[in-house]
């Protein structure tokens, strides 16, 4: 680690020597990402035949995970030959040390067949589909995989675990993992002989692929909709753990959307439509489902498509958004719904959907025969600020005309990741990945289950013990850390949960942290006594938080230093950052929004706060607030950016400069004694005014009004308050 005599030298050279600095160009969301593969697109023949990827979803690490199908065709049609699992670095390199060149594929001939999957905690892989065997039939099946692509053999029977519902023929489509480790999937089960009498079920399974008996009937609860046609599109769980089925169904007439919610008992929740279900018909035309996701505030969102009743064509794609009791939410769209007209060819958008942080809505599917990615913003309307008035259309291989995206997801830093097909010289699809910008990445402080809004937790100095009380998962407890560490919480793994960490001081200090994405431990040897870890946080823009400290000059006039570790820079030791100088204090925030660190400091001797921007390296200074005031910086508007706030113990007020409006927003809240606690504790992406006092939280919601809780004793030193100054 970095030691004072050197940075005398630094020190020396810094205030000697100009250095001549370029600001970088930041492109805009949706251009593609130039660190990814070539100019942003990677192609991959996977298999001999037509690769369809299904699926899509990106490691805590950074790696991209598809899964598909493989489709030959001859003079009587087209039949699937295989699947198949392929695992791409974060650079859109093929993986090599996943199976066999980065490939996992099973044959048709090995009557294994894959349609879902997700990623473990662990880097274990769960993927659902079906087995068959001539004495049993079709089984739904759950494959284990380990993180280097064999079959885990601790798993079931050499890795696969069978469920058959009832006496038929049973096949899985979905699968989606709970908080708690156990996994939810849809299955479906018809007669053998003559492939009538089809039922659809949701199956939950324990961690070690048990049946939960604790759920439907020994694991399993019918779907309503025997003797008729439902195909499920999607399976999502909600933050208080119910679960949501979107497909759509054909009981009468022209098929339907279906949205269903379970109690985590497995019975339809009856506060949600009809009896747990909802039905849309659009249009009095056949409405297939695309996909299904949840904005922060609970709403539910999903995409679809009309075609008429014949199916002769297309008539646009459209989402759809639900409130919390499943009716249609008239303030979005037009009566909750979204139509998208599409060209007369080659033209659905309404293939994937995801949910961005700040809740706009992507949909992706393909235009004019290629790839296209649309944004939406949280009302409905068209987002004109991603790339060409709300449309990216990206040509890729040798035949675009035919090329189009079947799955979406979302990496940790905001970044957009589609997968699809793209057509070669040899008329075959290959697996073709587009890696788009996003916008920022707000990082929510102690959300350490990941569901976007910030938890009550504290750190027991005594003992060391951290207590949190996870808004999506249960009552949790660590000993993680002694008497005399600073807390230093934040998401140095990247899988969007608060990690647990402290920083000890010393002549050599380090930071000690618990990954929450897999549960190791590390510790990195940085700083040293004297420094601050208030400033730890992403500042390399790759959705991970890095070890940083904050060095006050000691001498009058002497140079200050912002030092952090890159972790996109394997290998570099720090970057120093010279900014502020003795007497100022250093302020935490991205107060330019581009999902980075920003070097802040507040000079109490004149009340001003000083601003280095790190989308461009502009400076600017604002004179706001007294300086017995307390620093709260945090995003109190909700438009990505960090506000300038502060707290007067003296009239328990809050000031505070919206950076959206620049207003000043003054809130009467707490008391001179008090502990400041701000968060976004409600999850609609704004920073709510919060205090805590004596093991009780008192929180200002901005959205839900006013919210008190017990957690904790006076001792305890809140999670919330340690980047507060």
């Amino acid at each position: 680690m970095f030691q004072k005599s050197f940075l005398a030298q630094v020190f020396a050279v810094v205030l000697f020597v100009f250095v001549f600095i370029i600001a970088p160009v930041y492109a805009a969301p949706g251009d593609l990402d130039p660190t990814f593969g070539s100019g942003g697109k990677v192609v991959t023949p996977v298999t001999p035949d037509d690769d369809n990827p299904t699926r899509v979803r990106i490691q805590s690490d950074g790696k991209i995970v598809t899964l598909g199908n493989a489709v030959q065709f001859d003079e009587f049609g087209s039949f699937v030959t295989g699947y198949f699992i392929v695992r791409h670095n974060a650079d859109g390199t093929l993986d090599t040390s996943f199976g066999t060149n980065g490939v996992v594929t099973v044959s048709i001939d090995d009557n294994e067949n894959f349609y879902d999957f997700v990623i473990l905690p662990d880097g274990k892989f769960l993927v659902v589909g079906e087995t068959y065997s001539d004495a049993e039939g079709l089984n739904i099946a759950i494959f284990r995989y380990l993180a280097n692509g064999t079959r885990d053999a601790g798993f079931g029977t050499n890795g696969i675990i069978t469920t058959r519902i009832g006496n038929q023929f049973s096949s899985s489509s979905k699968i989606t993992l709970q908080p708690d480790g156990k996994f939810v999937v849809i299955g479906f089960s018809f007669n053998g002989d003559n492939g009538t009498d089809g039922k659809s079920a949701v199956v939950r399974y324990n961690f070690d692929g048990t049946l939960d008996t604790a759920f439907g009937t020994n694991g399993v609860t019918l779907i309503p909709y025997e003797n008729s046609i439902f195909r499920a599109g999607e399976i999502l769980v909600q933050l208080d753990s119910k679960i949501l089925v979107a497909g759509h169904t054909r009981v009468a007439g022209d098929i339907d959307f279906a949205v269903l919610r379970y109690n985590v008992n497995g019975t339809l929740d009856s506060s949600f439509g009809t009896n747990g279900i909802v039905r849309t018909d659009v249009d009095n035309k056949d409405n297939l489902i695309g996909g299904m996701g949840l904005q922060s505030d609970g709403k539910i969102v999903i995409s679809g498509a009309i075609y008429n009743s014949d199916f002769t064509g297309l008539l646009s794609s459209q989402i759809l958004r639900y409130n919390t009791n499943g009716t249609l939410d008239t303030t979005f769209g037009a009566g909750g719904i979204v139509r998208i007209v599409e060209p007369p060819v080659n033209a659905i958008v309404s293939t994937a959907l995801a949910i961005q942080q700040n809740d706009k809505i992507l949909t992706a599917g393909v235009r004019n025969g290629t790839y296209a990615v649309l944004r939406y913003n949280p009302n409905g309307t068209i987002d004109t600020s991603f790339g060409t008035n709300g449309i990216v259309i990206t040509p890729i291989g040798s035949n675009p005309q035919f090329d189009r995206i079947l799955a979406l997801a979302l990496q940790p830093d905001g970044k957009i990741v589609a997968a699809g097909g793209v057509n070669n010289a040899d008329f075959l699809y290959d697996v073709g990945l587009v890696r788009y910008l996003g916008d920022a990445v707000v990082k929510k402080p102690a959300d350490f289950d990941g569901d976007r809004r910030s938890d009550l937790g504290v750190f027991r100095p005594s003992n060391g013990i951290w207590y949190a009380s996870r808004s999506m998962q249960s009552f949790y407890a660590a000993q993680f850390g002694q008497a005399g560490d600073q807390p230093a919480p934040a998401d140095y793994d990247g899988d969007g949960k608060t990690d647990f960490a402290v920083w000890r001081e010393g002549s050599f200090a380090y930071f000690y942290i618990l990954n929450s994405s897999d549960n190791t431990f590390r510790f990195e040897q940085f700083g040293q006594t004297g420094d601050s870890p208030i400033v730890v946080g992403d500042w390399d823009g790759d959705g991970k938080a890095d070890p940083a400290v904050y060095r006050a000059a000691t001498t009058a006039g002497g140079q200050s230093f912002f030092y952090y570790r890159p972790s996109a820079q394997p290998g570099v030791n720090f970057i120093p950052v010279q900014w502020g100088t003795n007497g100022d204090e250093a302020a935490r925030g991205d107060f330019d929004g581009d999902g980075r660190m920003d070097a802040a400091v507040y000079r109490p001797s004149n009340q001003t706060w000083y601003i280095r921007n790190s989308s461009d390296n502009s400076t600017r200074a604002v004179n706001f607030g007294a300086s017995t005031d307390k620093r709260v910086p945090g995003d109190f508007d909700g438009d990505g950016k960090t506000d300038i706030a502060v707290f007067r113990p003296s009239e328990g007020s809050w000031y505070i400069l919206l950076s959206a409006s620049n207003q000043i927003l003054y809130v009467r809240f707490g008391l001179e004694t008090d502990t400041l606690v701000p968060a976004d504790y409600d999850g609609d992406g704004k920073t709510d005014v919060a205090v805590y006092r004596n093991g009780v939280w008192y929180i200002r919601q901005s959205t839900g009004g006013t919210r008190y809780a017990n957690f904790g004793s006076s001792s305890d030193v809140p999670i919330a308050s340690v980047f507060v100054r």
